[in-house]
C-alpha cells in the first residue's frame, strides 16, 4: 500500500480556510497528516488556562521562562503536521521570531485542556503526536473528569520515559523549574 502525503502547505492552507470562514467557531489543527477540527472551548476551558497559566507564569518568569497561549508546535520533519496547546511554557527568546512555529524542542512545557466532546483515543493520539514534536514535557487536563496526566522525556517515537497521573485535588508535580501544581481550584465541566 502506498501513503500518500498532500502537498507541503496544501492541509495548512484548508486549516487556516475552515478557521477563517468558521468565524473562529472552530479551532483547526493537524494532527499526523488529519485535519482535528474542535468548537470553540466553553468557559471552563478558558478558566483552566487563566488558572494554570496564573499558577505557572511567576514561577516561569523567576527561572527566565515565558507562560503563553497561542503558540503552535510543528511535528521535526513536518510543518505541515501542527498542534496548538492551550499553554506553553518556554523560553522567551522563542517566542522572538516572525514565525508561528515553534520548534517542540523549545518547550520546557505544553498544556492541553480536554474538551468536553474529547475521547480517550484522541487524548492518546495526541500525546504520542506531542512525544514526536520532542516539547520538554506534557500536562493533559482533563475537566470532565477530574484527571490529569503529566509525560517527560519525550523518547520522538510518541512514547514518554516518564508518566504520572491523578485527580483533581492532588498536586501535579511538574519539570524543574515548574514545581507543583495545585488542582484543588481546577473547574470541572457540568459543576
Amino acid at each position: 500500500m502506498t501513503i500518500t502525503r498532500p502537498l507541503p502547505g496544501k492541509l495548512r492552507r484548508t486549516a487556516d480556510d475552515i478557521e477563517r470562514e468558521s468565524g473562529g467557531a472552530l479551532y483547526v489543527e493537524i494532527i499526523e497528516g488529519a485535519l482535528v477540527m474542535r468548537p470553540a472551548p466553553p468557559g471552563r476551558h478558558a478558566l483552566t488556562v487563566v488558572r494554570v497559566r496564573d499558577a505557572l507564569g511567576a514561577r516561569a518568569a523567576r527561572n527566565g521562562l515565558a507562560a503563553a497561549d497561542t503558540v503552535s508546535i510543528p511535528l521535526p520533519d513536518d510543518p505541515d503536521d501542527y498542534a496548538t496547546p492551550d499553554l506553553a511554557v518556554l523560553p522567551p527568546a522563542s517566542l522572538d521570531t516572525d514565525d508561528w512555529l515553534i520548534p517542540g524542542d523549545e518547550f520546557v512545557l505544553a498544556v492541553e485542556v480536554a474538551s468536553p466532546s474529547e475521547s480517550r483515543p484522541s487524548i492518546a493520539a495526541k500525546t504520542a503526536w506531542y512525544s514526536r514534536s520532542l516539547v520538554g514535557a506534557l500536562l493533559y487536563l482533563s475537566p470532565g473528569t477530574g484527571e490529569w496526566t503529566v509525560s517527560s522525556e519525550p523518547r520522538g517515537d510518541g512514547t514518554w520515559v516518564t508518566t504520572s497521573s491523578g485527580v483533581y485535588g492532588e498536586k501535579i508535580t511538574l519539570p524543574e523549574p515548574l514545581g507543583a501544581l495545585d488542582t484543588t481550584d481546577l473547574p470541572r465541566y457540568g459543576d
